[in-house]
Parts: structure tokens; sequence; C-alpha cells
């Protein structure tokens, strides 16, 4: 029996467009009609076929900063289908993630120990190259007073993290429709 589920295995590495490919099969799943053996007379077209697949477009980056591990996973969990979510529990490590792959969005609790929302944002805001970084605070300051103190900072947007989370999904899509539209009339 294991004799007959032996992989088989194709490697490719160093071709000019820098492709690497690993490729394992078993032959018990070839009988099974799941996956195409690649060898020499069609490795290339194979390739293409894979690279043709990889094309799609990218999705966009959200880097979600909060302190809270409840929220940060939960935020994972609603938006990981639909973007690439990286999480971080504190200000310091939002500048930190920003600086090595600058995201598409931040969503920034306001309130957190040490570097708060209003911190981060007024850092990115001062370095010209994180200047138009977006920011969206994600929080549960609700009352007038904070409100008014956060969209001082001119953030993108606020949502309330008693939202649900449905409303708080589609309002981010919403954003992202509403910045491709923008960037389309330009």
């Amino acid at each position: 029996m294991i004799g007959e589920k032996n992989p088989q295995i194709s490697l490719l590495f160093n071709t000019p467009g820098g492709y690497f490919a690993y490729c394992v099969i078993a032959p018990h799943l070839l009988q099974e009609g799941i996956g195409t053996p690649i060898g020499a007379d069609n490795a290339m077209e194979e390739i293409g076929r894979y690279l043709q697949t990889r094309e799609e477009v990218p999705k966009k980056k959200i880097l979600v900063v909060d302190d809270s591990i409840t929220m940060r996973q939960m935020m994972r969990r609603l938006l990981g289908e639909d973007y690439e979510v990286s999480v971080v529990k504190s200000g310091l490590s939002a500048i930190r993630a920003i600086t090595l792959d600058r995201p598409d969005l931040v969503l920034l609790d306001y309130e957190m120990p040490v570097c708060d929302g209003r911190h981060v944002l007024e850092m990115l805001r001062s370095e010209e190259e994180f200047a138009d970084v977006p920011v969206i605070f994600l929080t549960s300051l609700d009352d007038p007073e904070s409100v008014k103190k956060v969209l001082a900072l001119r953030p993108e947007g606020y949502l309330l993290k008693f939202l649900k989370p449905a409303e708080i999904k589609q309002r981010i899509r919403d954003y992202f429709q509403m910045k491709e539209k923008c960037a389309k009339t330009r």
C-alpha cells in the first residue's frame, strides 16, 4: 500500500523569469484526476497556466492596531477572506509594521497604553513618506468631545467597535470602492 502512494516530486529553480516551483503529487491522486504531472514536455505550459492564475488582483492590505487580542482576532476573522490582514497590539508596533510593509488601510484603536491612536496618526502625518497612509479609527469612543478630538486629526474615517461586524465590513468595502472611484476620475 505504501509503495502505491509514493509521491512524485518536481522542482524548478533559477529560471530566467525568477520562477520557483515545487510540486508534489501522489500517483493515486493522478488516477483520481487530481493534478497534472509535470514533465519536460509540459513544464513551461503548466508554469504559464499557474502564473495566469497568480495574476489576479492582489488583496488590499489592512493593518489592525488594537491592544485587545479579542478585537484583533475578530477583525482578522471578519476581514481575512477579502483582505490581507495584519494585526499588532501597540502604537509602536504599528509604526514598525507600516514602515516594513505599507498597508492600504490602517484600522487604528484610539485608546491604547503608551502610544495611543492619536500619537500614531500624528507620527504618520509628520513623516512625508507616510503622511498619505489611510487611517480609519476603530474605537469605542462615541462621546462628542472624543469624536471631536479624533476628527481633528483628519483620519479617513471613524468606526465604532460596537457596530455590527457586517456593517464594519461594509464600511471598509465602501471606503476602498470610493478610493478606487476617485483614482479613476483623476
